[in-house]
């Protein structure tokens, strides 16, 4: 396993994912299906805080805290922001993907003005590059942290960070080196694999914005850090 907790990859198998929630794949997966009913009807974007004494509230934060390695940030509040548009398209995925499909609650840092787009519209392939000329080290896709301590790095110094649930069915784990200098550093997706997995474990790359939906954002009361998708290892 990348650390001891329960949900991380094997490296060993790299078709072996657990949800990082108790559960399993069972539990996580009532997640999406009752999210639909906080929807409102059309294509508008909902937009609440939750109460602290929401379900959703306390499974984000356990997520997010639990993979701080160490660091002082704590979770101040939580909004819940869906499209029922981007949220048909993703549970239509996952529908097709099946019995097989591995679902996640991953982090994306960045910039406040790109989070707002990417919750009303979706991550989308074409911009890829466009403002850092960085076609991804591990592939040319979107970049997700399953440790909320990665995407911190890359989130411009805001103190909002977006969590998304991922769904993926096989998953390639790319080789070293965990650097710009990876054989796979701005490569399509493997043939055959739907998503790549960085030499580390720590991030985890999509290639396709209907496997990914994204639904809350997190208030933290610490700046962020440094970029590093291998800081720390734990």
């Amino acid at each position: 396993m990348i650390d001891g907790s329960e949900g991380y990859a094997d490296l060993t198998r790299s078709r072996l994912y657990r949800s990082p929630m108790r559960g399993g794949w069972q539990e996580m997966f009532k997640l999406p299906m009752s999210i639909l009913s906080r929807l409102p009807a059309g294509n508008s974007t909902r937009h609440v805080d939750l109460a602290r004494t929401d379900p959703y509230y306390d499974l984000v934060v356990r997520q997010c805290e639990s993979t701080l390695g160490g660091l002082s940030h704590r979770v101040s509040s939580v909004g819940f922001h869906l499209n029922r548009r981007l949220y048909l398209q993703f549970m239509e995925k996952v529908n097709r993907i099946g019995a097989n499909a591995f679902l996640f609650l991953c982090f994306h840092g960045t910039r406040d003005d790109c989070r707002t787009a990417i919750i009303e519209h979706n991550f989308s392939m074409s911009k890829i590059g466009i403002n850092t000329k960085n076609m991804g080290w591990f592939g040319k896709g979107l970049y997700f942290g399953r440790y909320a301590r990665t995407s911190l790095g890359y989130n411009g110094g805001s103190r909002e960070l977006l969590c998304c649930l991922v769904v993926v069915k096989k998953v390639f784990v790319c080789p070293g080196p965990n650097t710009v200098r990876n054989p796979y550093h701005g490569k399509d997706c493997k043939r055959g694999y739907d998503s790549h997995l960085s030499p580390s474990g720590a991030e985890l790359v999509v290639f396709n914005p209907q496997q990914v939906v994204p639904c809350f954002t997190l208030q933290l009361t610490e700046p962020s850090i440094g970029v590093g998708d291998a800081q720390p290892s734990f």
